[in-house]
């Protein structure tokens, strides 16, 4: 994952935070609630599912990408992590924070649209071939080129 549970707790208030996390009202929410761990993968997965498929590997992709691409992959998960505990209690987000929660979407989609544009350029075009230009000829038997010519008349090809 790109964001830490430290990170994305700073994203909220701390009242939102444990309106949102603490299921059982005691006022704690730790960094490794199952709750706070599910909305993070999920968060992850949709970061991840805009980018193309040959990079799936975190170090492949990071040594790939532009400096300021690993902070738009932050962001974005910052953003749809925020959207997806918002739909943890939809009365709260109702209340609080539904045009929030809107604009956040919305900007984390775009930004990964543009990620995952930027990315499909990135991927490396190969080596020019060694027969660029040279002579290419078919070998199949029924390519109308290889045919012999048996007969050329006024009546044409036979």
């Amino acid at each position: 994952m790109f964001v830490t549970p430290a990170e994305f707790r700073s994203t909220f208030n701390p009242g939102t935070y444990l309106s949102i996390f603490d299921d059982n009202n005691d006022g704690i929410v730790a960094d490794d609630d199952p709750n706070v761990a599910l909305v993070l993968e999920r968060a992850h997965s949709k970061v991840v599912s805009y980018l193309p498929l040959n990079f799936r590997s975190w170090a492949e992709l990071s040594e790939r990408l532009p400096a300021h691409a690993p902070i738009l992959l932050k962001g974005a998960e910052l953003d749809f992590g925020f959207c997806l505990a918002m739909d943890r209690h939809p009365e709260f987000a109702k209340t609080y924070g539904g045009e929030e929660r809107d604009k956040r979407w919305k900007r984390a989609e775009g930004e990964m649209d543009r990620v995952a544009r930027a990315m499909l350029r990135l991927v490396e075009v190969p080596e020019t071939p060694t027969n660029v230009g040279g002579l290419v000829r078919s070998s199949d038997p029924h390519d109308p080129s290889r045919r012999r010519r048996l007969f050329t008349g006024k009546t044409g090809i036979f």
